[in-house]
């Protein structure tokens, strides 16, 4: 409980702190993607906390294990594999389908909020019960930014982010 209070602490003060992502050519509204994450970050933990408590995480051995092993200090390139999946493996693979190939497709039969609702639902549905309120509110800002950008680097960024932030939190706070 003590871990979830910490996080929506921390995230109303990232929330009010004013930050300015540098413009750049190579990697277009990135800096605005961040900046919108930001501002929906306490929602996020608030959600995550509630699903949380109705969906146990702790319920689940298999990630348990992977956090309890992580911690415990597994040998180094599982450590660092883990890492690659959770950071950069991870969030590409989901990207370039969710943002790249499921919205595109879900745009022909339906209008633009139906599409981006479809989307979110399915990214949400497919990380669990207790990680649905808060990973379909994510869903939702990843698909903004896909639409703002109308490029993958923006919503790819802003995942990574997330899953930062998650992974921090579950080894710096000791629970997930």
């Amino acid at each position: 409980m003590l871990s979830w209070t910490v996080l929506l602490l921390l995230s109303m003060f990232l929330r009010g702190r004013r930050f300015r992502f540098p413009a750049s050519a190579a990697w277009p509204g990135i800096g605005e993607s961040l900046l919108t994450y930001l501002r929906w970050l306490p929602l996020i933990v608030l959600l995550a906390w509630i699903g949380n408590l109705l969906f146990p995480i702790r319920s689940n051995p298999l990630i348990m294990e992977l956090v309890r092993n992580f911690r415990g200090g597994i040998n180094l390139p599982v450590q660092l594999a883990l890492v690659f999946f959770v950071l950069i493996l991870g969030p590409l693979a989901e990207e370039a389908y969710f943002r790249g190939v499921l919205y595109p497709a879900l745009l022909g039969p339906m209008n633009r909020p139906i599409a981006a609702l479809a989307s979110a639902g399915v990214f949400a549905l497919l990380h669990g019960p207790g990680a649905f309120p808060a990973v379909f509110l994510l869903g939702l800002i990843l698909v903004r930014a896909y639409e703002r950008e109308r490029t993958l680097a923006a919503p790819l960024a802003v995942h990574v982010a997330h899953n930062l932030l998650a992974l921090l939190a579950c080894l710096l706070l000791g629970e997930i």
